[in-house]
């Protein structure tokens, strides 16, 4: 049976400031998004990254379901972020700028690939108007 997560609030905090990511292990907070992408300026994704796959292997975010945003995969973060956030554990990876569902299969395969948990799962981000028409895929 699935588990049912209540999702009332969500903190969106950049990877690139530690302060916010430890400061966010004690705000009373259903869940909380680790962005690498829009919120990471170009200069800081590499560190970013780090810091970002040490918090969340440090589990140290209690009950709050920990979602990662990465940059798309066709950026030239993207892959790196995917592989470094897999290992880390996260209970979520938020993949953006997905536009139809073959690319969400092409995710899950490099998740297979990379060994990632099978319970970790996949958010969409629908950010286009073509998005919105492949949703139904």
């Amino acid at each position: 049976m699935t588990e049912i997560r209540p999702r009332r609030s969500v903190l969106s905090l950049p990877g690139s400031n530690p302060q916010a990511l430890e400061a966010a292990r004690t705000l009373p907070v259903d869940a909380v998004l680790l962005d690498l992408e829009e919120t990471v300026p170009p200069e800081a994704k590499d560190a970013a990254r780090k810091t970002v796959a040490a918090a969340v292997t440090g589990r140290a975010y209690g009950h709050r379901e920990v979602v990662v945003r990465i940059n798309a995969l066709d950026s030239a973060h993207g892959e790196a972020d995917l592989a470094a956030i897999a290992a880390a554990g996260p209970d979520a990876i938020l993949v953006p700028k997905v536009s139809g569902p073959d690319a969400l299969v092409a995710v899950g395969a490099r998740l297979r690939r990379l060994g990632a948990a099978p319970a970790l799962r996949i958010w969409a981000m629908i950010e286009s108007p073509l998005a919105v028409l492949q949703v139904g895929a």
